[in-house]
């Protein structure tokens, strides 16, 4: 419903934000398929929810973020990628080493 309401706008992009890096991985593929021409993205959390519905920090490292996640992201599609509450300056450089080639940093 979202994605049509806004039809014939001039939207760049399309991104989830501030959510578990599961759920974005799952909603991906799909965001794609609703939104071929546009660039689409995600910015997860760190945190995940947990049975009593709130979300709970867990200690992912820079190359789990990034390994488990935002490469999934990446394979659906996404070109815009980064992290919200509970992903680090530090998952932030991994991304940006393993997204960008060397000899242009």
């Amino acid at each position: 419903e979202a994605i049509k309401s806004v039809e014939g706008a001039k939207i760049e992009a399309c991104l989830f934000n501030c959510t578990s890096p599961e759920s974005i991985t799952a909603a991906m593929p799909i965001l794609r398929e609703l939104v071929p021409s546009i660039r689409i993205g995600g910015f997860a959390n760190g945190f995940h929810t947990a049975e009593s519905g709130e979300g709970e920090y867990r200690d992912l490292s820079p190359a789990e973020y990034y390994d488990s996640f935002v490469a999934k992201w990446i394979e659906s599609g996404a070109t815009i990628v980064g992290g919200c509450c509970g992903v680090f300056p530090a998952h932030i450089a991994h991304l940006r080493k393993a997204l960008v080639p060397a000899a242009s940093l």
